[in-house]
């Protein structure tokens, strides 16, 4: 007998049945070892996604604390602070929002995010409107759309996970309300 590798494994005759496992047992320890230490990405997109993990580390790129850019923004004269978190298999979105003017509005409510009629509560415990609530539904890990009785609103978190970008589009005519067709909001990420 000699041996034929580098085990030193006896050179037997083979039949037509038997069949050589070492190819397959390379091949499996080839995908062990990828799978376990994986090659770096070098595109800048995956590196930009990567640094945004750091701040939201979750599925969902859109929890977080959110901060309205009224520079960025077609709306002037209001400021925003959107949170939204995981409570549960839900997500709660509380906002505070206020106008030049002083009118406030502070509400939460909770959502699956799969379209069921969200409730919303201020947060001085009073219900709103019947008409207040809307449907919600996750169509990504980074975007949703809120659809309401009177506007429709498509979140979208960029990229680097740095901004979110609202553009509305309203039921009703929003030329007599002197708005626009669409209104863009864009948030600035604060957590």
């Amino acid at each position: 007998m000699r041996p034929n590798d580098e085990l030193g494994q006896p050179d037997t005759p083979k039949t037509e049945h038997q069949v050589d496992k070492r190819p397959l047992k390379c091949l499996i320890v080839g995908l062990t070892l990828l799978t376990l230490n994986p090659p770096p990405t070098v595109s800048h997109q995956d590196k930009t996604r990567s640094a945004a993990r750091l701040f939201y580390p979750t599925a969902d790129h859109f929890i977080g604390v959110w901060k309205l850019n009224e520079g960025k923004s077609t709306t002037k004269g209001i400021s925003e602070l959107m949170t939204i978190e995981a409570q549960g298999s839900d997500l709660k979105f509380s906002y505070d929002w206020s106008a030049d003017n002083g009118t406030e509005l502070h509400l939460w409510f909770l959502t699956d995010m799969k379209g069921g009629l969200t409730k919303p509560v201020q947060t001085n415990g009073k219900p709103l409107s019947k008409e207040s609530g809307s449907r919600i539904t996750r169509v990504d890990s980074n975007k949703f759309i809120d659809d309401a009785k009177l506007l429709r609103d498509e979140y979208t978190v960029a990229a680097d996970g740095l901004t979110m970008t609202i553009q509305r589009t309203y039921k009703f005519d929003p030329a007599p309300h002197k708005l626009p067709a669409i209104t863009v909001l864009v948030f600035d990420r604060q957590k």
